[in-house]
């Protein structure tokens, strides 16, 4: 699950510049306001929640001509709108909602001349905040219910009826950080510098595996993966790398410093994009590094363009999305 908010969506064309070059980019077309966007990589499907008042889906195999592909408004389904925070998850045809404070709701997409809902479920346990939702293996779901401290997995076997299957308790400090499923773990930081493990092998009876101190919050800024590396950025503008290979055992590697004063990021193979959220005019606003050697990143190519207050970059399977104060950029990616 990918979350970008507030924007105005930017699309893009490029030009591929040779086999180990980047791209150009060229404004193109802007479209309404959006809150929410998700992005389906196995499908390259973008969902776009419009101003909670409804879902828009583009097909992005051509990331400089996205192609609108159906909508679905809200009103006339009868679906809530009043939500201030929405999770978005893709699987095959379904994409789920996950809406503050309590609502969640399954669309079917395989027809995008007629989005329908599936159904609309309020949860059973409150939740003053609530973190990500997944989409785990077989017919489950996840989110994290914040104020209670829980891990709930939900039951979607019947999309009509969605029902809570199982629950655990996970001891977080005052806020909770990012969090990342992989497989058959789920990953959640909180500022006490911590790292908990989830076991979802059976996703009907979560198991926390191990809580490890890493003396460091990965905050908000999100915990990414790629080769058998987390990365995770900290609280004081660095990222941590941290080891894998054992998912149950993680094992902090190295923090490394990418000297830039504010930033998100994301990475993908031996990709990392670093999206500059300064205004300061001096520093260009995308770097990318070479992370095939995740312990010594070596910088690939950096872009500058006039435009402040990037964030919350995506690396797709052939483009690259990333957000500004003023829309969303798309742009070719090239392979790597």
């Amino acid at each position: 699950m990918r979350k970008i908010s507030f924007f105005i969506l930017i699309l893009t064309t490029s030009l591929f510049l040779g086999s180990c070059s980047f791209w150009n980019l060229t404004e193109d077309l802007a479209l309404s306001f959006i809150e929410e966007l998700s992005f389906n990589n196995k499908r390259n499907y973008a969902a776009f929640d419009n101003s909670w008042q409804g879902v828009e889906l583009y097909d992005l195999d051509k990331p400089g001509a996205p192609k609108h592909l159906g909508s679905l408004d809200f009103i006339d389904q009868g679906i809530t709108t009043y939500s201030q925070n929405c999770y978005m998850e893709f699987d095959g045809d379904d994409l789920y909602l996950l809406k503050d404070p309590d609502i969640l709701t399954i669309i079917d997409l395989s027809d995008p001349d007629n989005i329908t809902v599936l159904s609309e479920t309020v949860l059973l346990d409150p939740m003053s905040t609530f973190g990500p939702l997944e989409k785990l293996s077989g017919d489950y779901l996840l989110y994290l219910n914040d104020s209670e401290s829980k891990v709930i997995v939900m039951d979607i076997s019947s999309r009509s009826a969605p029902v809570k299957a199982a629950e655990t308790g996970i001891t977080l400090g005052l806020y909770n950080g990012a969090s990342l499923l992989l497989d058959d773990y789920f990953y959640i930081t909180d500022d006490s510098g911590n790292l908990t493990v989830i076991d979802l092998t059976d996703p009907a009876t979560p198991q926390v595996s191990g809580v490890y101190d890493f003396n460091i919050w990965i905050s908000s800024g999100g915990l990414k993966t790629a080769n058998d590396v987390l990365y995770g950025q900290t609280e004081d503008r660095k990222i941590m790398m941290i080891d894998i290979s054992d998912p149950s055992h993680p094992v902090k590697e190295k923090v490394w410093d990418p000297d830039m004063k504010k930033f998100d990021f994301d990475v993908q193979g031996n990709l990392l994009c670093l999206a500059n959220g300064s205004i300061d005019k001096n520093e260009p606003a995308l770097v990318f590094y070479d992370i095939s050697n995740p312990l010594k990143p070596s910088l690939e190519k950096e872009i500058v363009f006039d435009e402040d207050w990037l964030d919350s970059p995506v690396i797709g399977e052939n483009y690259v999305a990333v957000g500004s104060f003023y829309g969303t950029y798309f742009f070719g990616k090239p392979d790597y």
